[in-house]
């Protein structure tokens, strides 16, 4: 189905790109000019294939199926417009679907296909609940005291798993290593050009910036996801789950773990709160909330899901430690500063903008796209800092709370505005760039 709606599209785009060709200037000289068609075209297939073809999302579950073919059209429009305004998000759930697929494939010996098709809600079991990574290992999600690994669950047969081949699984991907290869030779097509104007000095519009932006994304999201299967409807069904785990899937979602690998929240040092004075506690509450907002928006997925419902949430990866969601939020944090540190590339271009306020509007938004996914994230690590030392200074909590819900509104207006300005700066374009390099087009590309 995906591949029906990408050759639509370009069916689509290559009979506007054709009649334009057609309506150009009769002075302009093909061999070596482009129309700003040609600019929008060149941009937009870079873009589906940074945001459609190169996201990879979850097994949809069968409440989800039942809604129709349309429903999860509709699904897989939301993470392509998720990828679109929040890229780094898409980043850190790829990133941390490699560390639960790699946990997987070491501790338990299985391919890193298998264990991206543990992660993704691939494998269902009894009442067709997916089977996550907890129900193999017991894994600490909270602060602990000290660092701990991750604990096989006793008695764990992994047999039926083993028994589904890694070309079995990838058979029921919608994408090959050829359908990644030409996404990939797209993308990679787009930044040699990109490039090869910058060192011909030739000049770049900032729809091309921001869909480089997108390129340098989804090289790394094709490098996280490459053993991952693509566009997998359904899932399958492990008839002899019970007897793997040797127990039943309620069951193993309440047994105790061993009080060694117990999570711990942080306490003061030579202090003992009981669970009475945690729930009293403003700071403890205060934290607690300010996990769930930061595991919603950057970390959807870190908790185990709710055993009676059989739909992953959208972002689902599986369970992990507190750490290496640390890891994955910075590594994310990280990438939102490359994206929109490409968008300040265009700082330089005032040719572009119409007016001075404009250039002033886009310099500000790509330095808030660049820098509020850093702030974020280090705010989230200074308040464990804080709840860790026992400084419960009110005001900073207040400040620290409210802090999230106006970098989100301000990351949004930012990004809204770089998608809407850079559609705009093509009102007028300066001399030099609708001049073509030739020779890029001899390079295979949509």
């Amino acid at each position: 189905m995906t591949i029906f709606y990408f050759r639509c599209l370009l069916l689509l785009l290559s009979m506007v790109q054709t009649r334009a060709a057609q309506d150009n200037d009769e002075g302009s000289n093909e061999s070596s000019n482009r129309t700003t068609l040609d600019i929008i075209w060149s941009c937009l297939a870079t873009i589906f294939a940074c945001t459609w073809l190169a996201v990879h999302p979850n097994v949809p579950s069968r409440h989800m199926r039942e809604k129709g073919r349309l429903f999860l059209c509709l699904h897989r429009v939301k993470h392509m417009l998720l990828a679109i305004i929040c890229p780094e998000v898409v980043i850190m759930w790829a990133f941390r679907q490699r560390l639960v697929a790699s946990a997987l494939s070491k501790h338990l010996k299985l391919s890193m296909t298998h264990g991206f098709f543990i992660s993704m809600g691939g494998f269902i079991g009894k009442n067709e609940h997916p089977i996550t990574a907890t129900d193999f290992f017991y894994i600490d999600t909270g602060i602990l005291r000290s660092a701990i690994g991750i604990e096989i669950r006793p008695g764990v047969d992994i047999s039926p798993i083993l028994s589904v081949t890694k070309d079995e699984l990838m058979d029921r991907s919608k994408g090959d290593a050829l359908s990644k290869s030409i996404s990939l030779l797209q993308t990679t097509w787009f930044v040699v050009q990109y490039f090869s104007r910058v060192t011909l000095s030739l000049p770049t519009t900032p729809l091309e910036t921001a869909t480089l932006a997108f390129a340098l994304l989804n090289f790394c999201n094709y490098i996280l996801w490459w053993h991952k299967p693509l566009d997998v409807q359904y899932p399958l069904n492990v008839s002899t789950i019970d007897a793997m785990m040797g127990l039943t899937s309620e069951t193993l979602s309440e047994l105790p773990e061993p009080t060694s690998r117990r999570s711990e929240v942080l306490e003061p040092e030579n202090s003992v709160t009981s669970a009475a004075e945690s729930k009293s506690n403003p700071c403890v509450r205060v934290w607690r909330w300010y996990r769930q907002i930061f595991n919603k928006i950057a970390l959807s997925g870190v908790s185990r899901p709710d055993i009676t419902n059989a739909t992953l949430p959208m972002l689902w990866a599986g369970q992990m430690t507190w750490s290496q969601n640390s890891y994955a939020a910075c590594f994310g944090a990280c990438f939102g500063a490359l994206f929109g540190g490409v968008h300040c590339i265009e700082w330089t271009s005032s040719g572009f903008f119409e007016s001075s306020l404009e250039h002033l509007l886009w310099k500000i938004s790509s330095l808030l796209v660049a820098i509020v996914p850093v702030i974020f994230a280090f705010e989230v690590f200074s308040f464990s800092s804080l709840f860790r030392k026992h400084k419960y200074i009110r005001w900073i909590v207040s400040c620290l709370v409210i802090a999230p819900w106006i970098f989100i509104f301000i990351y949004i207006c930012a990004r809204v505005y770089l998608l809407v300005d850079m559609f705009l700066s093509l009102r007028s374009l300066p001399p030099g760039a609708l001049e073509e390099i030739d020779w890029t087009r001899y390079i295979p590309h949509i």
